[in-house]
């Protein structure tokens, strides 16, 4: 049981890492998204600083193992507040990309990024409810196969969910540019240059 939930941290740990990279280097999807949301200008600006650096801490402690029970709840909190802008985004009917990701998921809201987050929650919830997490996840590493498979499994829970937004987009982009037929307009192709 104690490997199990040791395993758990460092995938909801890598998640956490990778997200935060992300919008370290992407500022702009999140920024977007906060504006759109009706978020003032300063919030955004802090908001926009401020959780990349939380995600990380909150991953990073993860692996580590220190206070692991408060970073866990920590994180817990965090999804909860994405959770909340994203039903409020699609209950507002927003289109733009949260920004979870930065770009990579594209341009446009799906549904993804909101199942991504409440399985985040839920994981974080089921870690809370596993029992004492006060043990070091440094004892994971006493089988380095664990651990690595723990932060590939933490990339791939990721990625999966980042092809997947990226799917969604693409297909709502082949539908929207699909035109009805109408026998009095005439559609045409972009122009696209022979090789």
């Amino acid at each position: 049981m104690t490997q199990t939930i040791l395993f758990g941290q460092m995938v909801i740990g890598t998640v956490f890492v990778i997200a935060g990279c992300i919008k370290l280097l992407d500022t702009n999807a999140l920024h977007a998204f906060a504006k759109v949301l009706g978020v003032p200008r300063r919030a955004a600006t802090i908001v926009e600083r401020l959780i990349p650096i939380i995600e990380l801490a909150i991953g990073l402690l993860l692996f580590v193992g220190w206070q692991t029970k408060a970073v866990v709840t920590a994180g817990a909190l965090v999804s909860t507040g994405f959770v909340c802008a994203l039903i409020t985004a699609h209950a507002r009917g927003i289109k733009v990309n949260c920004g979870c990701f930065g770009s990579i998921e594209g341009p446009h809201l799906s549904w993804v990024p909101t199942v991504r987050a409440l399985t985040l929650l839920l994981f974080l919830c089921l870690l809370l409810l596993a029992g004492p997490l006060e043990q070091n996840a440094v004892r994971l590493s006493t089988t380095r196969i664990d651990g690595m498979m723990a932060v590939l499994s933490g990339f791939a829970f990721s990625a999966s969910f980042v092809l997947l937004a990226r799917i969604v987009t693409l297909r709502r982009e082949l539908r929207l540019a699909r035109v009805p037929h109408d026998p009095g307009v005439v559609f045409r192709p972009p122009f696209v240059p022979s090789a």
